[in-house]
C-alpha cells in the first residue's frame, strides 16, 4: 500500500511539473518558430531544459553508455512510478538492516536442532557425499507427525540463557544498529518538524 501511494504521489508530482512546463512556454506554434531566440529570451525555459536533461537525459545516456537503451522504452514508466518506493522504503530497509537485527527472534540465539540429520561420508569412488536421514515409510511419517503434536502441546520450560562472548558482541552490534536508527529516525522527524514549523512567510 506504502509503494502504491508513494507511485500516485510521484504521478501527481509529474504531472504538476508538467503543467509547470507549459505554462512556461509559449502555447501556439508561432512561439516556436525561432527557438533558438526563444531559448536565448526564456530563462524559464533554459532551467527546464537542464533539469529535464540532468534526469531524464541521464537515464537515457546511462542505457546507452550500457547498451540497453530499449529499457527506456519498455520499463521506464514502472520504473518512476516505483522510483519514490527505492529512494524511501528500500532505503530505510537498508538503514535498519532488518535482516540482521532479526526483529522476529528475539532471544532466539542458537540454531534449531530437530530439522533431522545430515553428515558428509566418503561414496566408493572417492568423492565427497552428503547422507541424508529422511523417513520413507508411512508410518515413521505418522509417528513424527504424532510425536511433533505431542510435544507442541507441552509448555516448553524456559531456561535462563547464558551467553558466550561472541553472543553478546552479537547482541551489542544489534543494539547499536538499533540505537542508529532510531537516532536516524528521529532526526529526520526534527528536521520535519522544523520546517513545518518555519513554513512560508
Amino acid at each position: 500500500m506504502a509503494m502504491v501511494l508513494f507511485g500516485l504521489c510521484n504521478v501527481i508530482t509529474t504531472w504538476c511539473a508538467a503543467y509547470t512546463v507549459y505554462l512556461a512556454v509559449p502555447h501556439t506554434l508561432d512561439g516556436w518558430k525561432d527557438f533558438p531566440q526563444l531559448f536565448k529570451d526564456n530563462k524559464t525555459l533554459q532551467e527546464i531544459v537542464v533539469a529535464l536533461l540532468a534526469t531524464y537525459g541521464l537515464y537515457l545516456i546511462s542505457s546507452i553508455m550500457h547498451f540497453e537503451p530499449w529499457h527506456m522504452f519498455t520499463s521506464f514508466i514502472q520504473y518512476m512510478f516505483l522510483l519514490p518506493s527505492y529512494v524511501n522504503i528500500l532505503m530505510m530497509y537498508a538503514m535498519c538492516n532488518l535482516h540482521d537485527v532479526t526483529w522476529g527472534t528475539k532471544g532466539d540465539n542458537g540454531a534449531a536442532k530437530d530439522l533431522g540429520g545430515a553428515k558428509k561420508i566418503k561414496g566408493d569412488d572417492g568423492k565427497d557425499m552428503m547422507e541424508v536421514e529422511l523417513p520413507t515409510q508411512k508410518e515413521d511419517v505418522d509417528q513424527l507427525w504424532a510425536a511433533s503434536r505431542a510435544s507442541l502441546r507441552q509448555q516448553p520450560i524456559e531456561e535462563k540463557e547464558h551467553r558466550d562472548a561472541a553472543t553478546k558482541q552479537t547482541d551489542h552490534d544489534r543494539n547499536s544498529r538499533t540505537n542508529v536508527v532510531l537516532a536516524w529516525v528521529g532526526s529526520n522527524m526534527c528536521v520535519v518538524a522544523f520546517i513545518y514549523h518555519r513554513g512560508p512567510n
